[in-house]
Parts: structure tokens; sequence; C-alpha cells
């Protein structure tokens, strides 16, 4: 191999360089068309904050998108790829024909003073959970679609952090649509909520989704969850994210997958129409007096299928809690899982018509199995 920093100090020669002619140019702003000899797979788009300046620039061309700007050059990134998009396209009506977006995101804090507008089937890609920070220039959103009222609209996000500085009355990352058969993926993600009780994530009617490495800050109260997932058809899965504000779910099927939730919050898991809801909780636990809230959803069957393997839950009296008190039955499978109450605890809240299966090794201390069968 021979002498290995060399080569290392030639890459960085070339880097630096390039990023210099980048920079003597930062007045020169483009527009892409379809005249524009661009791959057919679309512009590499980088964003990226230098001083207290914040620049976009495209690394294929060459060009400079942005030079600061209320979103931080983020939105003026995300809308170049998507104008090159449409003129690949010929303007077509339906985006899930046109070629996507990536937009990276350089290391850096990244102040917001509008909302960031994502149209459908974009990457944002930063740079680290801990590197790459978006935060609220004010009481409004960081994120929601581009069009609100569109179906079928795909996204990755991964590798940054949401910090929110400001009460909204909207959830701070609104990607919450008609529910049809869109596809998701967040992934290593930071959301933190500041202050506590605003909805931090909402995921809504988003078909088809996978959180996977998220943390999300503690919340107040069920009506501000830290993640909100109303899916009824949807297939969910939710893997090693520590969910700190609870949340709410509503789900076809549901699969948390070593992840962590409370302390003192709520897990609240909703019925589905046509047929009964699917809760699989493994590998998991629940912090300090942290409970499972279930709701019969309106025009739902009143039944819930809830397996625990594996899992570790430190909760209060009862368990299961059915604020509403509308009958619900639920079959509950427990294997390999520990419950710890600190004082006597029911398994089940009123309501509930409870069914019980165990497998391998479950230990229930102060928690009475309260069954109708």
């Amino acid at each position: 191999m021979g002498k290995p920093y060399l080569w290392v100090a030639v890459v960085t020669a070339v880097v630096l360089l390039a990023m210099s002619a980048l920079l003597l140019n930062h007045n020169t702003a483009a527009e892409p068309t379809a005249k524009h000899a661009l791959p057919s797979d679309g512009p590499i788009v980088y964003v990226y904050r230098s001083g207290s300046h914040y620049y976009a620039i495209d690394l294929l061309s060459n060009k400079v998108i942005c030079v600061d700007s209320p979103t931080a050059c983020i939105q003026e990134a995300i809308d170049y790829a998507q104008s090159y998009a449409q003129a690949v396209a010929g303007n077509a009506a339906d985006y899930k024909t046109q070629p996507g977006g990536e937009v990276l995101i350089g290391p850096g804090v990244y102040v917001v003073n509008e909302t960031i507008q994502l149209p459908s089937g974009f990457a944002l890609v930063g740079s680290g959970m801990r590197n790459t920070v978006i935060t609220q220039g004010g009481p409004f959103p960081i994120m929601e679609w581009r069009d609100p009222t569109r179906t079928n609209q795909d996204f990755v996000i991964r590798d940054l952090t949401f910090y929110g500085a400001y009460a909204t009355s909207k959830p701070m990352i609104d990607l919450s649509q008609v529910e049809t058969g869109s596809h998701g993926l967040i992934e290593d993600v930071y959301i933190n909520c500041n202050p506590a009780g605003n909805v931090c994530l909402d995921i809504s009617g988003d078909d088809d989704i996978a959180l996977i490495g998220v943390i999300t800050s503690l919340n107040t109260d069920w009506d501000n969850p830290s993640v909100r997932a109303m899916v009824p058809g949807g297939n969910i899965n939710i893997i090693a994210s520590k969910l700190f504000g609870g949340g709410v779910f509503m789900g076809e099927n549901i699969n948390f997958l070593g992840d962590v939730f409370g302390p003192y919050q709520q897990v609240n898991l909703f019925t589905v129409p046509n047929h009964p809801a699917i809760y699989n909780f493994e590998g998991c636990y629940f912090n300090n007096a942290t409970r499972i809230y279930v709701w019969v959803g309106y025009g739902s069957v009143p039944v819930m299928f809830i397996d625990m393997e594996g899992t570790v839950m430190y909760t209060a009296n009862p368990v299961f809690v059915n604020p509403s008190k509308a009958p619900i039955t639920i079959y509950l499978t427990l294997s390999n899982t520990y419950m710890y109450s600190s004082q006597p605890a029911s398994m089940f809240d009123n309501g509930i018509h409870g069914f019980i299966t165990y497998g391998g090794a479950v230990d229930l201390v102060n928690v009475s199995t309260n069954t109708t069968g």
C-alpha cells in the first residue's frame, strides 16, 4: 500500500481546492432546467454552514444554489432537486413517476425561521445525530409536507437532530397524510420537543414506515405525545428507539423491537376497523411507572392481540389502563418477561376482558392477573 498518509494529504488538498473555488462564487446561483446536462439520477445537493452563513451547492455541477435564507438554505436545496425532477419528467402531474432527490446536510446548527416544506420522494440526510442540528427559530413547525393533500408520499430522514425551542399548535415534524400506500424511513434521528407538550413527530397515515434508532424527548400528556402514528391499516416497525415521551399508536400490525419508553409516560394503543389489532413488544423496556393505555377506535373491532417477549416493565396500577371504560378484549401473551409495580397492581383495568398465555419464564412482582378466562 505504500504511504497511506500521502494519499490522505492528496485527497484533502483536492477537497479544499474544490471548496475554495465554490466559495469564490457565492453570488452565482443557478436554477436547474431540462437544458442542464445533469446525470439522469439527479443532482447531489449539499447544505453546509461556514461561520454564521449557510450555503447550498450542487456537487456535480459546482453551482451555488443558495447563500443564506430563512430555512438555512435547506428549502432552496430541496426546491433545486425538485425542479430537476419536474424538468426530467416534463412536469408530470404524478410525482411518483419522477426521480426523487437527496439533500445532504453538513455538520453544524441550522436555525430555520420558516417551516421546511418537504415534497414526496426525498431523502434528507445529515452528518450524524450529534453533528447536524436543525432548530426552530420561532413558534412554527420545523417541517411539514409541501402538499398535505397528496397521497402516497414517501420519504427518508436520517442522521440528524430536530430541536424545538418554541411551543406550536401543530406537530413539530408533521408528516401525516391520508393513509394510502406510502413508505417512510426515519433512522438515527433525535427529536427534542422543548417545551414539552408539543407533538414531536406525527406520521399518521404513513402506511408502511420504520423508525430505527430514533430518540424523542419527554412529554406531558397523551394528547401531545412524542410520536403519533394513527395508521389503521398500516405496518409500522419501531426498532432500537428511545421514545421517552411515549406515543399514540393505531395500526394493523405494529412491532416494537428493542425500544425504551418513559419514564412516567403513556403508550397508547388503539383498536382498528375490520379485524383485531396486533401489537408486538420484543426486548423492550418500560421505565418508571410507564403504562399501556388501550382505546377503542371509532368504527373498530374492540379486540387486540398484544405479545410481550423478553420485555422488562416497571409499571403501576393497573398495567393496562382503559380510560374510557368501553368494553375491549385483550389477548396477552407473556414470554420471558418481567413486570414490577411498587404497589399492588392489577393487570387489567375495568372494561377489559383479558386472556393471558404464558411462555418461557415470566415474573410478575406485585401484579395480579385478573383475567376473565
